[in-house]
């Protein structure tokens, strides 16, 4: 007995199935949408004004930074890390690796193996990790993915990114605008790289 199966080739074809399931919903719930929406729906939800083709070409780079990553590692906070779960579980399911890692002071950032990307969603900006001692050591033969409403000065690494999120001041909002980004980054990926 495997975790309920009868046999490891049920629990793997299970698995198998499971995955092409998912990538077809991915496919559908894509299929009736676009980029254009998606900017609209962020641009409704924060009610600023900010540079959409310069968001447009940071989300076009995080595409890029994902599929060349062998593996994805969120670093952050507990919340802004809460709201990457259905980015990470949709990644998983097209054969990436994710690892979460919310300590503040010892990253391991050393144990992944070289192609890792650093995902760091900081809405606030307050969790920045260039704070902590020996993290730039750590991550400079890494690329790095900035998600925040605030400016962050680039970090000696391998590739910077930064996409800046409109300005707001309600969280809740905020934390809307995370999850179409979010939602946009996957877009792009899925269409870029997945579904050729």
């Amino acid at each position: 007995m495997y975790l309920g199966f009868q046999s490891f080739k049920n629990l793997r074809e299970f698995g198998r199935t499971t995955a092409q399931i998912r990538k077809d919903q991915y496919q559908q719930r894509y299929k009736n949408t676009s980029v254009e929406a998606m900017l609209a729906n962020i641009r409704f939800i924060s009610k600023n004004e900010f540079d959409q083709n310069q968001f447009l070409e940071q989300v076009n780079v995080a595409a890029d930074m994902i599929h060349q990553a062998k593996r994805l590692v969120f670093i952050g906070a507990l919340f802004p890390l809460s709201l990457s779960l259905d980015m990470a579980e949709d990644l998983l399911n097209t054969g990436k690796a994710v690892i979460y890692n919310q300590l503040f002071t010892d990253f391991g950032i050393r144990r992944f193996e070289k192609g890792a990307l650093i995902i760091i969603p900081t809405l606030t900006g307050n969790f920045i990790p260039a704070n902590v001692p020996g993290f730039l050591d750590q991550v400079k033969s890494f690329p790095l993915l900035f998600l925040s409403k605030r400016e962050i000065r680039k970090i000696p690494c391998q590739q910077f990114n930064l996409i800046q999120l409109p300005n707001l001041n309600q969280s809740n909002q905020s934390n809307l605008i995370l999850l179409e980004t979010y939602n946009l980054i996957k877009y792009m990926y899925f269409n870029k790289y997945i579904y050729l």
